[in-house]
C-alpha cells in the first residue's frame, strides 16, 4: 500500500466496487440509499453516464448530500478537463506566486490543493447537512460543487482587492527581497544560520523592531526607516541584510533560543526529520504513530483541530483495498457470502 493511502484513508473502511457494471451501480444505489453524504471526483457527467449522478441518486434518497469534487468544477468551459493538485494551483494563482522574480515559478512542494478542497468539502456536506436538518430546514439533500483551483482561489482574496481597488499586482517574492528598487510588499523572509540551517523572521511591529534592536544591537537597525511598516517594507533589502548579518554569525540553536522568548515572529524552515524530532510536536501530539497492516510502524499527523481539547487518535490505517467488502456488504446490504464471492468472480467487487 502506499504510504499516503495509509494515512488519508485511516478509519476509513475499503470497499471495492465495478460502477462500469450494471450490477456494480445497482449496489451503489442501494448504498445512497442508506448514506448522508456521498463524496465523488471524477470529472462532471461520468458518475451521470453510469446512471448514479446526482439526480439518478436523489431519486433514490432525497435527502442524500452529494458532494461532487473535480479539477475545474461540474460548469463552464473547462469543466471537462482533468485536474489533479498541481494544476488547481497553477490556474488558482498559488503557483504565479511560488519561487524567485527573475525564475520560473516552483510548484508548491506540499500537496495542499488537494488537502485545502477536501476540507472545504467537509465544510459543504456539513453545512448542507445542516440546511436539511436543522429547525426549519428543507429536509432535503443537495448537490455541492467544489473546483480544486477554487479552493486556492479563496486564498487570493487579499490580492484579488489589492488589484481591482489599486492595481497592486503582487509578484514572486522569493526566499530575500528585491534589489531592484521596486517597493517589497512584504518583509517576511528566510534567514541561512552558520550551520547551514533556515529561520523564518518577520519584524512586523515596531515592539517587534526594539525587540530585535535589542538582540542585534546592529547601529544600522536603529534607522528611524524601519519604524513604520511602510518604511520597513520599502527598505526590506537594508532590513533583510541586517538581520542576516547578524543570524549567519551564529548557529541555529543560539538564534533560535535567542529570539524566541521576544516577540519577534520566528520559526524554524522545518524538514521532516525536524518535525519529527521537536520538542513542541511531540508535547501537543501533533504526530502519531500507529502499526499499518503489515505491522510496520507509519508516522502521521494527529487529528486537528483538538475538541474538548483532547486530540482524537486514529482507529486503524489505510485499508488494503477491498479489506472492508465483507463487513460492509454483509453487515450493511445484508448480502450472503455466496453472493459476496459471485460479485467478486465477476469483477463487481
Amino acid at each position: 500500500m502506499a504510504p499516503r493511502w495509509q494515512t488519508d484513508g485511516r478509519n476509513k473502511r475499503s470497499i471495492t466496487l465495478n460502477l462500469k457494471t450494471a450490477e456494480g451501480q445497482a449496489i451503489l444505489r442501494r448504498l445512497a440509499a442508506w448514506a448522508d453524504v456521498l463524496f465523488e471526483n471524477f470529472r462532471p457527467g461520468v458518475m451521470d453516464r453510469w446512471g448514479v449522478g446526482y439526480e439518478a441518486l436523489k431519486a433514490v434518497n432525497p435527502r442524500l448530500v452529494y458532494v461532487a469534487v473535480s479539477g475545474f468544477g461540474a460548469s463552464g468551459p473547462y469543466a471537462q478537463m482533468s485536474g489533479y493538485d498541481f494544476v488547481g494551483s497553477a490556474f488558482g494563482g498559488m503557483t504565479a506566486l511560488t519561487g524567485y522574480p527573475d525564475l520560473p515559478p516552483v510548484t508548491p512542494g506540499l500537496l495542499v490543493v488537494d488537502h485545502v478542497t477536501a476540507l472545504f468539502a467537509a465544510l459543504g456536506a456539513l453545512e448542507a447537512v445542516r440546511r436539511r436538518d436543522a429547525p426549519g430546514g428543507t429536509g432535503q439533500g443537495t448537490f455541492v460543487d467544489l473546483a480544486l483551483y477554487e479552493s486556492v482561489l479563496r486564498f487570493a482574496a487579499t490580492d484579488l482587492a489589492d488589484y481591482s481597488l489599486t492595481g497592486l499586482l503582487r509578484e514572486r517574492a522569493g526566499g530575500t527581497p528585491r534589489r531592484d528598487g521596486r517597493e517589497e510588499m512584504t518583509i517576511w523572509y528566510s534567514y541561512r544560520t552558520r550551520d547551514g540551517r533556515y529561520l523564518c523572521i518577520s519584524p512586523v511591529t515596531l515592539g517587534q523592531v526594539a525587540d530585535l534592536r535589542k538582540v542585534i544591537q546592529d547601529p544600522a537597525l536603529m534607522d528611524p526607516c524601519f519604524e513604520t511598516l511602510k518604511g520597513r517594507t520599502q527598505n526590506a533589502a537594508a532590513l533583510y541584510d541586517i538581520i542576516s548579518r547578524w543570524v549567519e554569525a551564529r548557529d541555529f540553536d543560539e538564534v533560535w533560543a535567542t529570539l524566541r522568548d521576544t516577540s519577534v515572529p520566528i520559526g524554524p524552515v522545518n524538514a521532516i526529520p525536524d518535525i519529527v524530532a521537536d520538542p513542541h510536536i511531540a508535547a501537543r501530539g501533533s504526530l502519531v504513530t500507529m502499526a499499518n497492516a503489515e505491522g510496520e510502524a507509519i508516522v502521521m499527523p494527529a487529528a486537528t483541530p483538538r475538541i474538548g481539547g483532547q486530540n482524537s487518535l486514529p482507529r486503524w490505517t489505510g485499508e488494503p483495498l477491498g479489506a472492508s467488502n465483507r463487513l460492509v456488504y454483509s453487515g450493511l446490504l445484508g448480502l450472503s457470502d455466496d453472493e459476496i464471492e459471485g460479485l467478486s468472480a465477476r469483477g463487481v467487487i
